[in-house]
């Protein structure tokens, strides 16, 4: 009787937390595709660096307009 009792015990909470994990992975954490995740980050790699690029050059032509009009170019 203990043996089955126990057999039951287990087996419910077995059953329990094997439903509580499911869950969770399903409903409260959705499963992300490993490619999507890859390209998200490259996605927000590449437009960080594209806005650093911009900016850069940006400086680089007010610099360049600037050394123009103190050499008298313009």
């Amino acid at each position: 009787m203990q043996k089955l009792v126990l057999v039951l015990a287990l087996t419910v909470t077995f059953w329990g937390v094997a439903t509580a994990y499911s869950v969770f992975v399903h409903w409260v954490k959705p499963p992300a595709d490993p490619w999507q995740r890859t390209v998200q980050g490259l996605e927000r790699s590449f437009k960080k660096v594209e806005k650093r690029l911009t900016v850069e050059l940006a400086a680089r032509r007010a610099l360049l307009k600037y050394w123009r009009k103190e050499d008298g170019h313009e």
